[in-house]
C-alpha cells in the first residue's frame, strides 16, 4: 500500500501543478482588442467538405457575410468525394465569391491511401492565392467580423500561425453539455500553453497560418499519410521553425461555434480518431504531459476500486478528488466566464465523473483501435 500511495501522490501533486501552469497561462493571456478597420492582408479561407448539405449553406452564408473587404478575401470549398448536395450548394454561392473544387478531380478515391482532408485542403491552398491561410469546418458558424479580427492580429503580431477559439452551441442534451465542458477545457488548454510557447493543441475548424510558412514546412508533406492532425501535426511542424510565434487569440469575435456529438458512438469515433494522431507527436514534453493526465485518472480508477477492498483507499482518493476539483474549478472558472457559458458550471460534478471514464477508457483504445470518420473506415 505504501509504494501505491507514494505513486498515486506523485502523480495528484504533478496534476495539479500541471493546472496550475494552465491556469496560469490561461490568465496571463490578455484579451485581444481589435483595432481600426486597417487590415489589408489578403485571406484565402479553405474549406474541405464530405457529406456537409445541412451545414454547409449557412457556413457560406455567414462567410459571405463578414465585414473584412470582399476584394481581400476568397473562399474556396473544395468537395471530398459528397454524394449529397454539398457541391450544388457550393455553386450556389458561385455569385457571392464563392469557389467550388472538386477533389475527385484531383485524385481516384479508390486509389488514393493518404487522409482525404489534407488532400483536399492542400488542393485548396494550392487554387488560392491568398498571404493569410484560414481554414474552417463546413459545419461551423461564426460572426461577421470573424476575418476582420483574424487578419488584424495577425498583421499586429506578424506571426506564422494563429489559433482561434472554438466553442460548441445549441447543446440540447446533458450529454451535448458535457462534451461542450470538456472541450472549452482543451481549448482553455490550447490558449495557456500557447501563452508560454508550448503549442500542445489546436483546432482546425479555426486556424490560420501565412502561405509562405505552409510552403516553407513542405505543407502537409510527412504527415499526408495519417488520418487526422491537418491542425496540430501541421503546427507541431511549424513550431519546428518558429515555436514563439504561434499565438492564440483571446476575442469573441474570432470564436466560431460547432455541434457536439449527438450520441455516444459518435462522440467515441470522434475522440479516439483526435488521439490517434498522438503517437506522431514530435515534441515528447506533449506526449509526457497526456501520460501524466491519463495515468493519475487511471490512478483515480483503480484507488477507487480498491476502495471496496480496504476503506483506507478512501482517505486517499478523496484526497485525489478534492485536488482535482479545485484546480479544475478555477480554471475552467475562468475559460466559461470568457465564452459566456457560466452556466455549464452547473455540470462539474457529473462532468467529473464523465471526464475519467473517458480519459481512461479513450485513452487506452486510442492508439490501438481504428475509428471510421465521415463514412470512411480508418
Amino acid at each position: 500500500m505504501i509504494v501505491y500511495t507514494i505513486i498515486v501522490l506523485l502523480l495528484t501533486v504533478g496534476y495539479v501543478l500541471l493546472f496550475i501552469f494552465y491556469l496560469t497561462g490561461w490568465f496571463l493571456l490578455p484579451e485581444y482588442v481589435r483595432r481600426a478597420d486597417t487590415a489589408t492582408t489578403k485571406v484565402s479561407v479553405v474549406i474541405a467538405a464530405r457529406n456537409e448539405a445541412l451545414n454547409i449553406g449557412a457556413l457560406l452564408q455567414d462567410i459571405t457575410l463578414q465585414t473584412y473587404p470582399s476584394h481581400l478575401t476568397e473562399i474556396m470549398v473544395v468537395d471530398d468525394f459528397s454524394t449529397d448536395d454539398t457541391a450544388a450548394i457550393v455553386s450556389s454561392f458561385s455569385k457571392r465569391n464563392v469557389k467550388l473544387l472538386r477533389l475527385q478531380d484531383q485524385i481516384l478515391e479508390d486509389q488514393f491511401h493518404g487522409s482525404f482532408k489534407k488532400k483536399a485542403l492542400e488542393a485548396g491552398i494550392t487554387a488560392t492565392s491568398g498571404e493569410l491561410i484560414i481554414t474552417t469546418d463546413a459545419d461551423c458558424r461564426m460572426g461577421k467580423d470573424w476575418l476582420a479580427t483574424l487578419a488584424d492580429f495577425y498583421e499586429k503580431e506578424q506571426c506564422h500561425m494563429v489559433v482561434a477559439p472554438v466553442s460548441f452551441t445549441n447543446e440540447v442534451s446533458v450529454f451535448e453539455k458535457l462534451q461542450s465542458l470538456d472541450f472549452l477545457g482543451m481549448i482553455g488548454i490550447t490558449a495557456a500553453t500557447l501563452q508560454f510557447n508550448f503549442p500542445v493543441m489546436c483546432n482546425g475548424a479555426n486556424l490560420a497560418f501565412r502561405r509562405r510558412s505552409f510552403e516553407a514546412v513542405n505543407g502537409y508533406d510527412g504527415i499526408n499519410k495519417v488520418t487526422s492532425g491537418d491542425d496540430v501535426l501541421l503546427m507541431q511542424k511549424i513550431a519546428l521553425r518558429w515555436k514563439s510565434s504561434i499565438h492564440f487569440l483571446k476575442n469573441r469575435d474570432a470564436m466560431v461555434t460547432t455541434f457536439a456529438m449527438p450520441e455516444l458512438e459518435s462522440f467515441i469515433q470522434q475522440r479516439i480518431r483526435w488521439t490517434s494522431k498522438s503517437k506522431h507527436y514530435v515534441d515528447w514534453r506533449i506526449n509526457a504531459n497526456l501520460l501524466w493526465v491519463y495515468l493519475f485518472n487511471l490512478s483515480i480508477v483503480f484507488t477507487t476500486l480498491m476502495c471496496f477492498f480496504n476503506s483506507t483507499y478512501f482517505f486517499l482518493l478523496a484526497f485525489q478528488l478534492a485536488l482535482k476539483m479545485t484546480v479544475e474549478i478555477a480554471f475552467l472558472s475562468g475559460v466559461t466566464a470568457f465564452f459566456n457559458r457560466r452556466k455549464l458550471m452547473r455540470l462539474f460534478l457529473p462532468a467529473q465523473l464523465f471526464h475519467i471514464i473517458y480519459l481512461v477508457v479513450i485513452g487506452t483504445m486510442g492508439n490501438s483501435m481504428k475509428f471510421k470518420w465521415k463514412g470512411r473506415r480508418q
